[in-house]
């Protein structure tokens, strides 16, 4: 073997070993080891008041209305010993905890052939002050810490049922990711 070829080798070794150092070093930079979950050390869950479109009052047809949703989330996360305020009114800005503002967004229709159509989007976020790379400035961003959304589609009759059916499966998502991120 010349000298020529032990050098190709020895390059070659040198750069397969740089690139599976690189590769591991980056597969490991992925892992959070230890990291807390965003809910942690959240003292309060203002709730604010249930936004619902209901011009043409298909709500009512359907059997829905923004104030029984709303209790019902209300009365869920209480239920779970989470730490609710039911109406955003009620919250004083000045309390200097972690809180974060919980919203649910209710849209119903009804068909021609009496059948209801309702699409529930629940979030939970904040606001914060921080700067965001690569701009040092510090600006209002929100902070969104759980987020989701539901299509319920049914007859009439049913309507009702299967939309506090799906509104139970979502606050009972949330209150789990909460207790999961609060764990002691």
């Amino acid at each position: 073997m010349t000298k020529n070829n032990i050098l190709i080798i020895s390059i070659a070794v040198c750069v397969f070993a740089a690139i599976g150092f690189f590769a591991f070093s980056q597969a490991n930079a992925a892992k959070s080891v230890g990291a807390m979950q965003a809910m942690f050390g959240i003292r309060a869950i203002v709730m604010n008041q249930t936004d619902f479109d209901d011009k043409a009052n298909y709500g009512k047809a359907c059997g829905i209305s923004a104030k029984e949703i709303h209790t019902r989330f209300v009365d869920i996360f209480r239920k779970n010993g989470l730490p609710v305020i039911p109406n955003a009114d009620q919250w004083d800005k000045r309390h200097n905890i972690a809180a974060l503002y919980f919203t649910v967004t209710l849209s119903t229709n009804q068909d021609s052939n009496m059948e209801c159509f309702t699409m529930i989007m629940a979030n939970a976020k904040n606001r914060a002050t921080l700067a965001v790379p690569p701009v040092p400035n510090p600006r209002d961003v929100q902070i969104l810490y759980w987020d989701s959304a539901r299509k319920i589609f049914s007859i009439q009759p049913l309507h009702e049922q299967k939309v506090f059916e799906t509104i139970d499966m979502m606050a009972n998502n949330f209150v789990a990711q909460f207790k999961e991120a609060n764990k002691e």
